[in-house]
C-alpha cells in the first residue's frame, strides 16, 4: 500500500489494506467499541457548490479555506480583496499563496460555469425549463482550478524545502490526487452544459498567468512547462475522473444556497455498504462545529479487530430499488447483506398488479454510460 496512505493511519486504531475484489479498504487493528471516534479528518481540498439560482444571494465564506466565520476581526466583518471583491475570514488567507493564485481567475470561472449552466438549461424543452431550475454542476471549473492551485503552492513548497526538482516537485504533489479511483473502465464523464475540451480551453485561458507567476521559483522556462502540464486535456481529465466518485459534499448552517464538496483521503479509502459500520459527520469542537472541511469517522456498532470499514455512499434510509439507482454512478451493484436480504423479501411478495407468470429474477450487468458528477452527503 502507498507509504503515503500509510502514514495518515499513524497511531490510529485503523490502516489501508487492498484486499482481494474489494481495492483499497479501510480495517480496523484493534476491537473498537460503538461510538468510537476513528479519526478527525481535514479535506485535502475544497471547493464551493453554488446551488442557489445565479441571481440570487448565498451565504458567506473565505474563498481561500471555505470557513463560513471570520477569525480575525473583533467586530466580526469579513476582510475584503481589493482586486476580487472576495470574502477572506483573515489575514493569513488574504494575503497567502492560495488566494493569490485563485484572485483573479476564479470569479471568470464563475461567470462562465453559470453561463454554461444557463445554455443548458435553455436547450431544454418548454416544458422541462418551466419545471426545473438551471443544474448546478458539483464538478466544473473551480473544483480544477483549486485542485491545480493545491497542486502547485505544494510543489513549490517541496522544491524551497527539499531542493527538488521541477519534474519530481510536480511528480510529488500530484500524487495525493492519483490516490484517487479514477471512474470505473467504460465510463465517460459528462459535464452540465460543457465538455472536457471546452472545460480545459477556460481553465488555460483563465488560470494560465497565475499559475506561471506561482511557479516562477522552479525558472521561466520551467514555470511554462509545468503550466502547460496542469492545464493539459490528459491532465485536467485524470482530476474530473477522480473528482467525480471520490469527493464528499455537504451544508454548513447558515449557506443558504451553498454546500461545499470536498476530498478527503482517508474516508476515500473507505468502500460503500448500505449498512455501514461508519457514520461520516461533521466535526465539533465542543458544542461548535468544528472549521468548515473537517468530518468525523465515527463507528456505528462495536468491530472485532482486522475489519474491513464502511461508509455509505447514499442516503441509506432510502429503498433498495433507489439505492441501486444511485449507487450506478460509482459502477456497481450493491449486494451487501441488508440489499440480498430485501432482494429476497421483495421475490417472495406476491405481485398483486398483474396475474402475469412471475418474471424471472436476473442480476442486472451495469454497461458502460456517461457518469454526471455525484458525491456522498456528509449529513449534518
Amino acid at each position: 500500500m502507498d507509504t503515503m496512505l500509510m502514514s495518515l493511519t499513524s497511531g490510529l486504531d485503523v490502516t489501508v489494506e487492498q484486499r482481494l475484489g474489494r481495492g483499497k479498504c479501510l480495517v480496523s487493528t484493534v476491537r473498537l467499541a460503538a461510538g468510537h471516534d476513528i479519526v478527525e479528518e481535514v479535506a485535502a481540498v475544497v471547493w464551493p457548490i453554488f446551488d442557489a439560482p445565479a441571481n440570487e444571494k448565498v451565504g458567506a465564506f473565505c474563498e481561500a479555506c471555505m470557513a463560513t466565520d471570520p477569525k480575525d476581526a473583533e467586530d466580526g466583518a469579513w476582510l475584503e480583496c481589493d482586486v476580487c471583491a472576495g470574502r477572506l475570514c483573515c489575514a493569513a488567507c488574504l494575503s497567502g499563496a492560495l488566494h493569490a493564485l485563485l484572485c483573479t481567475c476564479v470569479p471568470r470561472l464563475r461567470a462562465w460555469q453559470q453561463s454554461t449552466e444557463q445554455q443548458a438549461h435553455c436547450q431544454l424543452s418548454a416544458a422541462e425549463a418551466a419545471a426545473s431550475r438551471p443544474r448546478r454542476s458539483k464538478l466544473g471549473a473551480e473544483a480544477i482550478a483549486r485542485c491545480n492551485a493545491r497542486i502547485a503552492t505544494h510543489a513549490v513548497r517541496l522544491q524551497k524545502a527539499h531542493g527538488l526538482s521541477s519534474g519530481d516537485a510536480l511528480h510529488n504533489a500530484c500524487r495525493l490526487f492519483e490516490l484517487a479511483c479514477p471512474l470505473p473502465e467504460g465510463y465517460d464523464i459528462e459535464l452540465v452544459g460543457t465538455t472536457v475540451s471546452a472545460l480545459c480551453a477556460v481553465l488555460r485561458r483563465e488560470c494560465a498567468a497565475p499559475l506561471r507567476a506561482h511557479l516562477e521559483p522552479f525558472g521561466c522556462a520551467e514555470a511554462a512547462s509545468l503550466c502547460e502540464l496542469l492545464l493539459s486535456d490528459a491532465h485536467v481529465a485524470g482530476l474530473l475522473q477522480r473528482l467525480m466518485v471520490n469527493p464528499l459534499s455537504w451544508r454548513m448552517p447558515g449557506t443558504e444556497g451553498l454546500s461545499f464538496c470536498g476530498l478527503f483521503l482517508l474516508t476515500m479509502c473507505a468502500n460503500h455498504s448500505c449498512e455501514p459500520s461508519v457514520r461520516v459527520l461533521p466535526a465539533r469542537s465542543g458544542d461548535e462545529l468544528a472549521p468548515n472541511g473537517t468530518l468525523t469517522l465515527r463507528l456505528s456498532h462495536d468491530v472485532p479487530p482486522n475489519t474491513e470499514l464502511t461508509i455509505s455512499y447514499v442516503d441509506d434510509s432510502l429503498p433498495l430499488a433507489q439505492r441501486r439507482a444511485l449507487l450506478e454512478h460509482w459502477g456497481f451493484r450493491c449486494e451487501c447483506a441488508r440489499c440480498m436480504h430485501e432482494e429476497a423479501q421483495a421475490t417472495e411478495e406476491p405481485d398483486m398488479t398483474s396475474s402475469a407468470t412471475p418474471r424471472p429474477q436476473t442480476r442486472r450487468t451495469l454497461r458502460p454510460r456517461r457518469v454526471a458528477a455525484g458525491t456522498p452527503y456528509m449529513k449534518m
